[in-house]
């Protein structure tokens, strides 16, 4: 299965057109802070170390989870 990249737009979007009340403000933050923390850091493959926690957001937001699980 090939590997796709989740953008945080990605992960909005998806959140937006939930029937789930996700606190966007609260995903908001702590995608900031995750995104100052890890700035300079780098996956083995190159890629920022940002699109894992944000894939990991992503496929929480799938299964149901809730905002502060998601954060």
């Amino acid at each position: 299965m090939p590997e796709t990249t989740k953008t945080y737009e990605d992960l909005l979007q998806l959140m937006k057109s939930s029937e789930h009340g996700f606190d966007l403000d609260l995903i908001g933050r702590a995608y900031r802070l995750a995104k100052e923390a890890h700035k300079d850091q780098k996956r083995l493959s190159g890629q920022p170390y940002l699109i894992h926690p944000v894939a990991v957001a992503y496929i929480l937001v799938e299964l149901g989870m809730d905002s502060e699980s998601v954060a």
